[in-house]
């Protein structure tokens, strides 16, 4: 995963690069399309609230009780 500390528009970040960046600038739509991108498509309903910001101060444990331990685990190293 790349994380990038400057900020663009999201749907610059979505429609011009075939890596989306999760970052505590990205929107809820940009965390969302990257829900997807890495194979987490069923999990975006349960995020679609979340911005960059959120996932990234999510713990295992937080990730483990919100979606299960193996999906828990799998997306908190994507995050990371």
């Amino acid at each position: 995963m790349i994380i990038s500390s400057a900020s663009s528009p999201p749907d610059e970040e979505i429609s011009h690069t075939n890596e989306i960046r999760l970052s505590v600038d990205s929107s809820a739509a940009v965390t969302s399309e990257w829900l997807r991108r890495k194979g987490f498509q069923h999990l975006q309903g349960i995020f679609e609230r979340y911005t960059g910001t959120d996932m990234l101060r999510l713990s295992k444990a937080d990730l483990r009780e919100i979606c299960g331990l193996a999906d828990g685990s799998r997306l908190y190293n994507a995050v990371q």
